[in-house]
Parts: C-alpha cells; sequence; structure tokens
C-alpha cells in the first residue's frame, strides 16, 4: 500500500491541509468540526496513516463522570487515584489523558480518537457497553458487567470482615444504614447501586457465616430527594426507628463514612453514647471520620493500586496484543479499628 500523506488525507477528506495539520497536532481541536475530525480519522484508520506526532501515539484515556469531582471528599479519594493512572501510564511510556464528562456521549470523539489506545473508566462500564469502539477498556469498581476488564474494591469481603469485627466484639444485633441519592445523569440507576449492593451483600454473608438471622427492621436504606438539604435528618429518622424497636441494635454498619459520621452526630443529639450504647463502622476513611469523637473505625480503599492495576491490565492488551477473555481483579480493602467500636452494653434500655 502506498503511504498517504497529509496532502492525500486532505484530498480525499475534502478540506484544507491546514485543517489536517491542525488535528494531527491537537485531536481535540475546536478549529475543525466533529464531522470534519470524524472524516480524517477514518481515513487515516483506513490508510494505516502513521503521521501522527509521538506526542499524542499510543495515549491512554481516563475518563470520569462530572459528578465525581464535585466535593472535596471526591477530590480526596479519586485525586490520588487519577494520579497513581497518571504515573502508572508514564512508567509504561504511554501518555495520560483525563477527560470528565456529564453524558455519555461526550466521549465519542476521545474513543474515535486515533491517538488514544485504550480507556480506563473510573465508576462506570458505560464507554465499554454503549460506545461502538474495538478498542480496549478497563473499568475501575464498576461491579456487574462482562463487557470488559474490571480492577474492583472487594467491597464484599471487606463488609464480611467487618461484621467479623463487630461479632468478636460481642454484637449479635447489627443494622445496616444507607442513604440512596437520585440518579446521575452521567451514571445508571444500576451502576449507582452497584457498590452498596456489594457492602450489603457482604453484610448479610456476614450475618450467614456467624449464624445470625437478617432482619428485615435492621436493614435500613433511606431515600433522599433533591430538595432536602438536611444531611442528618437520614441519620436522625434511622436511629429513632432502630432504637425503639423491642431489640434495638448494638452496632450499626452503615454504607460510608459519611452515613456513619452522620449517624454520630444524630447519636449525640439523642443522647446515645458512641461507643457504649452503640458502635458504629463505616467504609472509605475520609478526614472527617479519622479525627471525630470518637474516631470511626472503618475500611478504607486502596486507591493506589486500583489505578496501577486498571493502567497494567490496559498496557497487557495494548502492548502485548492480548486477545484472552475479560478479566475481574478484585484489590482488598484495608480494615481500620479505631474507638467507635466496642463491646456492646448490657443494660437496658437506649435512650430515644
Amino acid at each position: 500500500m502506498k503511504k498517504i500523506r497529509q496532502k492525500d488525507i486532505a484530498q480525499k477528506a475534502g478540506v484544507s491541509p491546514s485543517a489536517v495539520s491542525a488535528v494531527l497536532k491537537d485531536p481535540s481541536t475546536t478549529r475543525v468540526s466533529e464531522e470534519t475530525r470524524e472524516r480524517i480519522y477514518e481515513i487515516m484508520r483506513e490508510h494505516q496513516f502513521s503521521g501522527i506526532s509521538t506526542r499524542h501515539l499510543g495515549d491512554i484515556a481516563c475518563v470520569y463522570p462530572k459528578y465525581l469531582m464535585q466535593s472535596t471528599l471526591a477530590e480526596f479519594f479519586y485525586g490520588s487515584l487519577l494520579l497513581a493512572v497518571e504515573q502508572t501510564g508514564q512508567h509504561f511510556g504511554h501518555s495520560v489523558r483525563l477527560r470528565s464528562y456529564g453524558s455519555i456521549d461526550e466521549l465519542i470523539p476521545l474513543i474515535r480518537d486515533p491517538s488514544v489506545a485504550g480507556l480506563i473508566s473510573i465508576n462506570s462500564s458505560r464507554p465499554a457497553t454503549e460506545l461502538d469502539s474495538n478498542k480496549p477498556i478497563v473499568a475501575v469498581n464498576a461491579v456487574y458487567t462482562s463487557a470488559c476488564d474490571i480492577v474492583q474494591s472487594h467491597q464484599r469481603g471487606s463488609a464480611r470482615n467487618q461484621m467479623e469485627l463487630l461479632y468478636r466484639h460481642g454484637h449479635r444485633k447489627i443494622a445496616f444504614f444507607s442513604v440512596k441519592f437520585p440518579t446521575n445523569p452521567a451514571t445508571s440507576p444500576k451502576e449507582q447501586n452497584e457498590i452498596e449492593a456489594e457492602r450489603f451483600s457482604g453484610y448479610c454473608e456476614g450475618l450467614h457465616q456467624n449464624d445470625l438471622s437478617i432482619r428485615s427492621e435492621y436493614c435500613c436504606t433511606i431515600k433522599r430527594d433533591v430538595a432536602d438539604q438536611n444531611s442528618l435528618e437520614p441519620a436522625r429518622q434511622t436511629l429513632k426507628h432502630l432504637l425503639r424497636l423491642p431489640e434495638p441494635p448494638t452496632a450499626i454498619l452503615a454504607f460510608n463514612d459519611c452515613h456513619a459520621v452522620d449517624l454520630m452526630r444524630a447519636a449525640k443529639e439523642m443522647d446515645v453514647r458512641i461507643p457504649q450504647d452503640l458502635s458504629i463502622i463505616g467504609n472509605d476513611n475520609i478526614e472527617e471520620g479519622r479525627f471525630s469523637i470518637p474516631s470511626l473505625t472503618t475500611a478504607e480503599q486502596d486507591r493506589a493500586a486500583l489505578g496501577q492495576v486498571a493502567v497494567e491490565r490496559l498496557v497487557q492488551r495494548l502492548d502485548n496484543n492480548y486477545q484472552g477473555p475479560f478479566q475481574r481483579t478484585t484489590i482488598p480493602l484495608k480494615l481500620i479499628e479505631r474507638d467507635s467500636v466496642a463491646a456492646p452494653r448490657t443494660t437496658q434500655p437506649l435512650p430515644c
């Protein structure tokens, strides 16, 4: 096949050579319309054009929904994960582009960009299931999918370990608490519930492993409306419900640290002592939990390992041309014991 030149691409695409040059220098340039860019890309793919600047060859795109970065908590968690992706990509000789998106359609130009070799998708497998692409994709913390490689924190196993910790402390009446928020446009309802489902499954398995019954009155999931500005209300509502039961729980496993801290604040309002009257355990190891009084027992995801392994799986397919079945890799969480968990009190009743 005769080697094609930029001038030939311009002629075939019906555009000026400067338009082709602009796309080669910056595939995301706004100087050229999306339709024209796609036409140029198609011609380059058809003729196996290799004249793209090496600065853009073999890039890894790391994409994430915009809502993930709308709070300091998200920046704390995902910032270190994205940094690990960037550093590991550079280690393997791949440039990494970080890109947020509000809707999945915003990723179409990126997935079709010939200088992008593959994608890492944070908290979503939708790029693999909804975008038409033969490029390898690795999803981080997307639980239920068979459309791509997955690297995920072992949420279910971690919840089992937390239940075992509570059991060792003598707790036999353990509740589960979570809050459901409205679905974000960048996330499907199924995806939004995946991690919660895994943690709740671990809670149930922990009960089963210790011959404890699953009690529906202990399983508390509160739906929160957009207009509800009082973040403590779900925690207050849950505590009132639990403490008024004939057999109130002695411990609560919260879906995350934010929920756990809210429970602790609500407990203080109701004169319920933590951990003397009620033990509470969370997830994610946020700063507020570390410095709360009492300090919060929790579990921490290995964010650096998530980012590093995700890049390794992608590079395995890119550089080694691995065509085997999709892989699922789970990363253990670290259980962190602090002061919010103690043996249950033996006297009755609890304040309510």
